[in-house]
């Protein structure tokens, strides 16, 4: 960790050599952990891709088979709501937008992608389409169809993922009066959230 300081500070070698073994430490514990959680999802993905297979080769009822699956998908794909689009109809399950919004949602992905038998985006924006309907549920958006005349698709919604990110390294803005005491200047103290010096 590194620390600003208004006065010179040492530290020795061997709290040098400290910091290096221990940073190194964490950083391959951290890496070792990312590679079991990517070698888990590899190894779920597959087994549900093979239990697929399996289903579309013995049995021909490809609305049925996808509902079947439809609560892995979402799991996977860490989608909040899945729509299931065939000649019967539409399926839904989760969170999913209106009937009017995805059929909206649907003429502006086909606007744009019609031929891609994948499409995604992580920022679907109503402004596209139009301003009055919800689309809050459904900001990212992932399609596949599973043939070229797109009789048979999913398209998998999740909710805007915001993200708020605080670190103790952010400035703090300080107001100052000028030496003539009309005006006002700013400066930026570094790490005041931490306390002051005394």
């Amino acid at each position: 960790m590194c620390c600003q300081n208004k006065k010179q500070k040492h530290i020795t070698v061997d709290q040098r050599n400290l910091c290096t073994f221990l940073i190194n430490y964490t950083t391959n514990a951290y890496i070792i952990q990312e590679k079991n959680i990517v070698l888990a999802q590899n190894e779920f993905i597959n087994k549900i891709e093979l239990e697929l297979k399996e289903e579309l080769f013995y049995n021909q009822n490809i609305p049925s088979i996808l509902n079947d699956f439809s609560e892995r998908f979402i799991k996977i794909l860490s989608a909040d709501g899945l729509i299931i689009k065939s000649p019967n109809g539409l399926s839904k399950y989760g969170d999913t937008p209106s009937d009017k919004t995805f059929e909206a949602i649907v003429n502006e992905i086909n606007s744009i992608a019609k031929d891609q038998f994948i499409y995604t985006t992580h920022s679907f924006s109503n402004d596209k389409i139009n301003k009055t309907l919800n689309t809050k549920n459904c900001t990212g958006i992932a399609r596949i169809n599973f043939d070229k005349e797109a009789f048979y698709s999913i398209y998998l919604f999740r909710k805007e993922i915001i993200k708020e990110e605080i670190w103790a390294g952010i400035p703090e803005k300080i107001k100052n009066l000028s030496a003539d005491k009309k005006n006002y200047t700013y400066s930026l103290e570094p790490r005041l959230m931490l306390g002051k010096n005394k």
